[in-house]
C-alpha cells in the first residue's frame, strides 16, 4: 500500500501558535510520538532537537535504530502557550492535534509500532496513565489477540483512548526530556528502543501461551509426578500472602492455588527434589514462606531472577522509584518483577492485576520468573565470569536462608529494662536541654537573629471568638448561644418586649465580652522544642547560640557526627578543656547535652527495633542483591520481626545471646578491606605488611612513613588515613576525624602516598576506567556501571570525573573483594560444619556462629581451617572471638573492657560463659 500524504499542518495552530511538522519516511515501521514542540524545535522545524533530541539520539543508537529510518510526530505540532507545559494548550488546539494526530498514523501503511513518550502520548494513544509503570510492556495489536484472559491479560484492561489509533502494537516508554532530568532512565529507554527494533525486524519473541488450572487439587499431584518422573529440570514458584497462594509454572502449565493442606504432599515432594531447578523472584520471601508458613523446606537446585538481573546490571535503575537510592547506585535487580519481565521476557506490566485478581497475578508473577531465567543465562553465560558470580551467590544464599530460618535471639527482659532506663533518661536531658536553651531562644527572637522564627513562637486565636473584633466585644459564644442570634433569638432570650430597640441595642445588653480571652483575640505562645526538627535545631545552635555552622555538600546540616567533633578533645566546644570563664561555655554545655541525649535517643530506637517474636527471636532476611558493590545487606522481612544487622550498634547487641547450650563465636577478618587495597595497588611495600603474620599493618605502616617521609604519626591515625586515601576522603574530612589541622592532614597523606607510591596509580587507574566506560570492574568480575552524570560539565572541574563518582569507585572493589572472601568462608563453614556450628548473622566483614559449649575449641580450629582464605596471593586469615553476648564476643582485641577481662580476654571457656 504505497504511503499517503501527511497531513497540512500549516504555520500556526487554530489558536494562533507557531506549528512545527513531523519529520521522518512516510514508509516507516516505528512511529515516535511526543508532546509538543518547544521553541527550539518551533525554530528548526524538526521534532527532538535540543537537549531531548539529544538524549533520543543517545539512546535510539545503541538500540539499532537510525533515526532516519523513523516516524517522529508530536500529539499537537504546536507550542504550548508559554513554552513547554502541554496542560497549556487550548482546548481548540488539543482537537486539532487529536485530528493531525489520527492522520499522521492513517498515512503510515507499513506501520508496525507506536512509542508514545511521556504519559501525555500514552493517555492519548494508549488510555494508560502513569509511565513509570508501563514503560517498555508491549501491547500487541487487537487482531493478534485471542481473547485468552490468563495469557492475555491486558485485555482485561479498560481504556479510553483519546485518539483513534491503528491495529498496531504499542510500546510506550520515557520522553526524552525526562531522562535528561533522570539520566539513569536513559538504560531503560535504550531497552525499550531495542524491543521496538526487534518487533519490527522479526526478532520478537511471542510469550509463551500455557494451559491454567485454577483451584485444581486433583491436577497438582500429576503436575509434580510428571515433572519429576520426566525430570523437566525447571519450575518457577511464586507466592502470595493475603490469601496464601502458590503458583508452578512449567514450560506448559500454570497452576495456582490458595494453599490448603492437600496440596502439601505434593509440594514437599517437589520443593525436596535435587533434580528440579526452582526459579523464583525474590527467593528470599518465597522461601521464608514455604518454611515459616507451609512448614515445607526448600532444597537446592535455585535460582532468583533478581540475581540474574543484578549481576547483568548492577547499576540498572528502577524507574518506578520503588527503592529510592543515590542516583546511580539503585539496582535494576531490586525492580519490581514487572520491570524484569520487560527487560528479559516479551511480557507486558502485570502489576495491576493484583487488584483485579491476585490469583491470575500470582501466576503471571511465576510465568515471568519462568520465561525470564532463560534470557538471563544465556546472557550470564556471554558475561565473563558470569556464571560464576551467581553461582557464588546462589551456595551463599544456602547460608544466609539458614542464618534468616535460625534467628537471633533476644534477651528481651533486658531489653525491656534498659528500654525503661534510656526512655526515661531521654525524658530528663529533653527536659534539661530546653530549660537550657529557653533563654537564648527567646534572645536571639526578640534580636531577629532566627531564620525560621515562626517554629519557635506561633499566634495563636481564640477558639471561641477567633478574634473578630465585634465577637471579641459581645460573643454570643460565652452568652450561651449555639449559633449568632438574630434579634429574634435575642428577644426570645430577654422574655419581654423591648419596643424600638435594635439589634445592637439588645446585643449590647445581653452580650459581654469574651470570657475565653479577655477580649485578647489573639496573643503569641511560644512553641516548645522539637528535638526532631532540623530548622529548629539548626536556629538554635548556628543562630541562637552563634556556634559555627557545620556544612555538608554546601549545606547546614546538624548530622550528630558532624556536631561530635566540637565537643571532643580538641574541639572548639570541648567543655574540659575550655576556660572557666569562657563566654562558650553556655553554648559548650547545651552542645554537650544534645549530643548525649541524640546518641541515647539513637540507641533507644534501635533497642526498640529488636523487638523479638513469640519465641523470642529475630528473623532478619538477608538480601544478596541489593547493593551496588555486592555487599550483603539485611532487614525486616514481610513475614519476621528484623533489623538491619549489619548496622546494629555494638551496645545493642548485648541484647542478642545465644541459644541454650551454645556460646557465641564471631568471626572476624582482620584489615580485609586493607589487604584487598594492597591487592589492586600493587604496591610490594604494602603487600609485605600484610603477608606477614608476625607484623600489626598500622604500626608497620606508621614506621614506614616516619622512615621514608620524615612525618611521625599514631597508630590510629596511620589507620584512618590509610582508609582515608583508599576511599579518597579529602583532607578537610581526615582533618576532622584526626582532631588536627587541614595542613597537617595534608602532610600525613603526602607522606603514605610517597611511601606507597601504588595507591596514587591505583586512583588514577581507576579514574581512567571510569572516564573511558563508566564503571568499575572488580577481580571477582563484577562491573558496577554508573549510569548518571561521570563528568563535571561545567564551572571548575569541567571535564573531570566526578568526586563523589570517584569515591563510590575507589570503594567497589576492595568492598567486593571483601564480600567475596567473606562469603566464600561462609560457605566452606556450611558445607563442612553446618550441622553443629551454626552460622546466624552476616555483618561485612565477619560472622556470627553459635558453637556448642562442649565443642568452642573445636570451633575455633574449624573456623581457622575454613574461614582463612588465600586469594589473588594475599592470605585474609580469620580471628575467632567467643563470648555469652554478641557483643562481648565483638570485641576488639586490645580494648580496655572489664566484662571481657574478668573472664580472659578471647579466652570465654565454656564455664565463664555459663556464669555470665
Amino acid at each position: 500500500m504505497p504511503p499517503r500524504k501527511p497531513p497540512e499542518i500549516g504555520s500556526v495552530s487554530p489558536s494562533g501558535q507557531k506549528t512545527c511538522p513531523g519529520t521522518g519516511p512516510l514508509d516507516a515501521e516505528i512511529l515516535v510520538i511526543g508532546e509538543s514542540p518547544a521553541s527550539n524545535e518551533i525554530k528548526d522545524q524538526e521534532p527532538f532537537t535540543g537537549q531531548a533530541g539529544r538524549i533520543l539520539n543517545l539512546c535510539l543508537t545503541p538500540a539499532g535504530i537510525n533515526r532516519p529510518d523513523i516516524r517522529i510526530v508530536n500529539c499537537i505540532p504546536a507550542i504550548a502557550p508559554g513554552g513547554t507545559d502541554f496542560s497549556q494548550h487550548s482546548l481548540q488546539d488539543i482537537e486539532w492535534g487529536k485530528r493531525i494526530l489520527e492522520q499522521e498514523m492513517r498515512a503510515l501503511p507499513n506501520l508496525k509500532v507506536v512509542m508514545p513518550l511521556g504519559n501525555n502520548p500514552m493517555a492519548w494513544t494508549m488510555g494508560l496513565h502513569q509511565i513509570t509503570k508501563w514503560r517498555g510492556s508491549l501491547i500487541p495489536p487487537d487482531s493478534s489477540l485471542t481473547g485468552d484472559r490468563y495469557n492475555e491479560y491486558w485485555t482485561l484492561l479498560h481504556r479510553e483512548l483519546l485518539v483513534e489509533s491503528p491495529d498496531v502494537a504499542f510500546l510506550p516508554s520515557f520522553h526524552p526530556a525526562a531522562v535528561s532530568r533522570q539520566f539513569p532512565w536513559h538504560y531503560w529507554l535504550i531497552n525499550d528502543f531495542r524491543r521496538a527494533r526487534e518487533y519490527v525486524s522479526g526478532d520478537w519473541k511471542e510469550p509463551k501461551k500455557r494451559e491454567w488450572f485454577v483451584n485444581r487439587p486433583d491436577e497438582i499431584n500429576r503436575f509434580v509426578d510428571h515433572t519429576l518422573i520426566t525430570h523437566e529440570h525447571l519450575v518457577a514458584i511464586d507466592t502470595e500472602m493475603d490469601p496464601l497462594i502458590v503458583a508452578l509454572v512449567s514450560e506448559e502449565e500454570v497452576h495456582v492455588f490458595t494453599f490448603h493442606d492437600a496440596y502439601r504432599p505434593a509440594l514437599e515432594r517437589l520443593m525436596s527434589s535435587p533434580w528440579v531447578l526452582k526459579v523464583a523472584h525474590n527467593m528470599a520471601h518465597d522461601w521464608r514462606q514455604f518454611h515459616k508458613v507451609f512448614g515445607i523446606p526448600v532444597s537446592r537446585p535455585w535460582f532468583d531472577t533478581i540475581a540474574g538481573a543484578h549481576i547483568l546490571e548492577p547499576s540498572g535503575m528502577d524507574p518506578g522509584g520503588d527503592r529510592l537510592k543515590g542516583a546511580g547506585e539503585q539496582q535494576v535487580g531490586k525492580a519490581l518483577s514487572p520491570h524484569i519481565a520487560t527487560r528479559y521476557t516479551p511480557w507486558p506490566y502485570h502489576k495491576w492485576l493484583v487488584d483485579l485478581d491476585n490469583l491470575h497475578y500470582c501466576g503471571i508473577d511465576a510465568v515471568v520468573a519462568y520465561d525470564a531465567y532463560w534470557e538471563e543465562i544465556e546472557q550470564l553465560t556471554n558475561m565473563p565470569q558470569g556464571l560464576d558470580l551467581v553461582n557464588h551467590d546462589h551456595k551463599l544464599f544456602e547460608v544466609t536462608m539458614a542464618m534468616q530460618n535460625r534467628g537471633l535471639r533476644v534477651d528481651e527482659p533486658a531489653r525491656q529494662k534498659e528500654m525503661e532506663v534510656l526512655e526515661e533518661r531521654v525524658t530528663t536531658l529533653g527536659n534539661t536541654l530546653e530549660a537550657m536553651s529557653e533563654q537564648c531562644i527567646r534572645e536571639a527572637y526578640n534580636k531577629g537573629k532566627l531564620k525560621k522564627p515562626h517554629l519557635f513562637r506561633e499566634t495563636v486565636r481564640c477558639k471561641c471568638c477567633r478574634g473578630a473584633k465585634n465577637k471579641m466585644q459581645r460573643c454570643w459564644s460565652c452568652s450561651g448561644f449555639k449559633k449568632a442570634p438574630s434579634k429574634k433569638d435575642l428577644l426570645e432570650y430577654l422574655r419581654e418586649p423591648r419596643l424600638g430597640a435594635t439589634k445592637a441595642d439588645l446585643e449590647n445588653e445581653l452580650l459581654g465580652p469574651c470570657s475565653a480571652c479577655n477580649t485578647k483575640g489573639t496573643w503569641k505562645e511560644w512553641l516548645p522544642i522539637k528535638f526532631s526538627s532540623d530548622d529548629q535545631m539548626k536556629d538554635l545552635f548556628y543562630r541562637a547560640l552563634g556556634i559555627p555552622a557545620r556544612k555538608y555538600k554546601g549545606k547546614e546540616t546538624i548530622n550528630i557526627h558532624q556536631l561530635k567533633p566540637l565537643s571532643e578533645s580538641g574541639g572548639l566546644y570541648c567543655l574540659d578543656e575550655m576556660p572557666k570563664d569562657s563566654h562558650r561555655r553556655p553554648a559548650a554545655r547545651i552542645l554537650a547535652v544534645y549530643i548525649e541525649r541524640n546518641l541515647l535517643d539513637t540507641q533507644l530506637s534501635t533497642i526498640k527495633r529488636i523487638a523479638p517474636d513469640e519465641l523470642g527471636r529475630i528473623h532478619p532476611t538477608y538480601d544478596l542483591w541489593y547493593t551496588p558493590t555486592q555487599r550483603v545487606a539485611s532487614r525486616e522481612s514481610l513475614l519476621d520481626p528484623g533489623t538491619n544487622a549489619q548496622n546494629l550498634p555494638k551496645e545493642s547487641r548485648r541484647f542478642i545471646i545465644p541459644s541454650d547450650g551454645y556460646a557465641f563465636n564471631y568471626v572476624d577478618y582482620a584489615q580485609i578491606e586493607s589487604r584487598c587495597v594492597a591487592v589492586l595497588c600493587k604496591d610490594q611495600k604494602l603487600i609485605d605488611i600484610f603477608q606477614d603474620p608476625t607484623k600489626d599493618s598500622h604500626t608497620e605502616v606508621r614506621l614506614l612513613v616516619e622512615k621514608h617521609a620524615g612525618i611521625k604519626i599514631t597508630r590510629d591515625q596511620s589507620k584512618r588515613t590509610m582508609h582515608a586515601i583508599s576511599y579518597g576522603i579529602e583532607e578537610e574530612h581526615l582533618a576532622g576525624m584526626l582532631n588536627i589541622s587541614i595542613h597537617e592532614a595534608k602532610m600525613i597523606i603526602a607522606g603514605i602516598l610517597s611511601t606507597f607510591t601504588g595507591l596514587r596509580r591505583y586512583k588514577d587507574d581507576v579514574v581512567r576506567e571510569l572516564r573511558s566506560t563508566r564503571s568499575n570492574t572488580s577481580p571477582t568480575g563484577w562491573r558496577r556501571r554508573w549510569l548518571n552524570y561521570v563528568m563535571i560539565t561545567k564551572g571548575r572541574g569541567k571535564g573531570t570525573v566526578r568526586p563523589k563518582v570517584i569515591k563510590e569507585a575507589l570503594a567497589t572493589k576492595p568492598q567486593n573483594m571483601a564480600a567475596r572472601v567473606l562469603g566464600l568462608g561462609l560457605i566452606n563453614m556450611y558445607d563442612d560444619y553446618g550441622s553443629w556450628l551454626h552460622p546466624v548473622a552476616h555483618v561485612h566483614d565477619a560472622g556470627l556462629f553459635e558453637e556448642p559449649l562442649d565443642r568452642m575449641k573445636e570451633a575455633d580450629k574449624a573456623i581457622v581451617q575454613g574461614m582463612s582464605l588465600t586469594l589473588w596471593d594475599m592470605p585474609f586469615p580469620a580471628a575467632p572471638s567467643h563470648g555469652p553476648n554478641w557483643y562481648i564476643a565483638s570485641m576488639e582485641e586490645g580494648v580496655d573492657n572489664p566484662e571481657k577481662q574478668e573472664a580472659g580476654f578471647k579466652n570465654w571457656t565454656r564455664e565463664s560463659i555459663l556464669n555470665a
